[in-house]
C-alpha cells in the first residue's frame, strides 16, 4: 500500500452515510428555526447573535451533507473533508457569538469572542492548509475553545436561566 493511502484518510475511510442524511435533514430545519429566531429577536444584538450561530449551524449541517452524502474524486473528497471538520471550529465559535453579545457586557465580551473566533480561525487555517496533520491535533483544540466557556460561567450563572445554564453544561461536556 503507498505512503498517500496511509496518509489520507478521505481516500480509506468509509463515511457514515446516516450522518449525511441526518445532516442533509437538519440544514432547512437550521434556517427554519433560525428564521423564526430572528424574528423573535427583539434587539439588533440579538438578532446578530441569532444570525450568526443560525449561519454557522446550517454552514455545518450543509457542508457534512455535501460530503458524506456525495460521490467524490478523491481529491475533491478530500478537500470536502476537511471543509466539512472545519466548519466544527465555525459551530463552536457561532455558538458563543450570541451569548457573548446577549450575556457579557464590554471587554470580557470582546476578550471572549476574540479568544473563540482567533482559536476558529486558527483552526480553520490548519485543517485547510496542513493536509497530513495528525486527527489528534485538532481534539484540544476543539475542547479548549469548548470550554473556554468556564470564563463567562459565572455571568452567565447570573443572567441567564437555569435551563440555559444545564444545556450549556451538557453541551460541554458532550
Amino acid at each position: 500500500m503507498s505512503s498517500a493511502a496511509h496518509t489520507s484518510p478521505a481516500v480509506i475511510a468509509p463515511r457514515p452515510k446516516w450522518r449525511g442524511l441526518l445532516h442533509l435533514m437538519g440544514a432547512p430545519v437550521a434556517v427554519i428555526t433560525g428564521m423564526a429566531l430572528l424574528f423573535i429577536a427583539e434587539t439588533a444584538k440579538a438578532r446578530t447573535g441569532v444570525a450568526i450561530y443560525a449561519l454557522s449551524l446550517t454552514g455545518l449541517f450543509t457542508m457534512s451533507a455535501i460530503y458524506h452524502r456525495g460521490h467524490w474524486r478523491p481529491t475533491v473528497k478530500a478537500w470536502l473533508q476537511r471543509v466539512d471538520h472545519s466548519m466544527i471550529f465555525v459551530l463552536i465559535a457561532g455558538t458563543y457569538t450570541p451569548f457573548c453579545l446577549l450575556v457579557l457586557a464590554g471587554s470580557t465580551s470582546i476578550i471572549v469572542l476574540s479568544i473563540v473566533w482567533g482559536g476558529a480561525a486558527a483552526g480553520i487555517i490548519t485543517r485547510l492548509t496542513w493536509h497530513r496533520a495528525p486527527r489528534a491535533l485538532f481534539v484540544p483544540i476543539y475542547l479548549a475553545m469548548g470550554w473556554t466557556a468556564l470564563i463567562i460561567a459565572p455571568a452567565l450563572a447570573a443572567r441567564a436561566s437555569f435551563a440555559v445554564n444545564a444545556l450549556l453544561v451538557a453541551g460541554g461536556v458532550l
